[in-house]
């Protein structure tokens, strides 16, 4: 088993071993422990900007998670969008980076609708979170089907999640009063990138059981 753990390892590791440092990576994953917000910021100006709740994440007691909070008047503050830090930065299509998944919970008293901006290209269909939601598991597809705008994530320098009930990218986004909570935000690989990953991981397994004693 344990040579199997290793193998998979290896496998992840020769996947993502060209992406240069502080960039996009198949499997990043932003939980927020311990305090920190993992370099996520609302801009400048913004009196309530995201910061790390110490517990009462999707894991209950003792899971931290994001909160984001927006005041719905026009000026800074005013609209709910979170900037990422620049470990998502970069070439997602060169990275098998299919989507982001992450949970969320709607903590305010308005209906949401989140979107992902990529630097120009932006979700063409929001997930849509109900007030007082509870934690959800929502996915974002970053394909170029599933983006308004150029529809490419070649050279992404900034991520964003946002608010906008009408396809908008942020900057004409919805003022809204908004207190929502975000964790385990994962890059998550292309379906056939994935697929390939455990179609070694099953052939490794099947080499493992033919190496046994007694194995015929």
């Amino acid at each position: 088993m344990r040579g199997l753990l290793r193998h998979g390892a290896l496998l992840f590791g020769l996947a993502t071993l060209a992406q240069p440092a502080a960039a996009i990576t198949s499997g990043n994953v932003d939980g927020f422990g311990a305090g920190n917000t993992q370099g996520w910021f609302s801009g400048s100006g913004n009196p309530t900007p995201p910061r790390a709740v110490a517990d009462g994440g999707p894991d209950g007691a003792g899971d931290a998670y994001l909160l984001l909070q927006s005041s719905g008047f026009a000026g800074a503050g005013g609209r709910l969008i979170a900037i990422a830090g620049p470990a998502w930065a970069g070439n997602y299509t060169a990275a098998g980076v299919g989507g982001i998944a992450m949970d969320v919970n709607n903590l305010g008293s308005t209906d949401l609708s989140l979107r992902l901006w990529l630097s120009g290209p932006y979700s063409t269909v929001p997930v849509t979170l109900a007030a007082g939601s509870g934690w959800q598991h929502v996915f974002f597809p970053v394909v170029p089907a599933a983006l308004t705008g150029a529809g490419a994530v070649l050279d992404v320098f900034e991520l964003r999640l946002y608010h906008s009930a009408i396809a908008a990218a942020p900057t004409g986004s919805d003022f809204i009063a908004a207190t929502l909570g975000v964790d385990n935000i994962a890059a998550v690989p292309e379906p056939a990138a994935a697929a390939l990953l455990l179609a070694g991981l099953a052939g490794l397994a099947g080499l493992a059981l033919r190496r046994r004693p007694g194995w015929r």
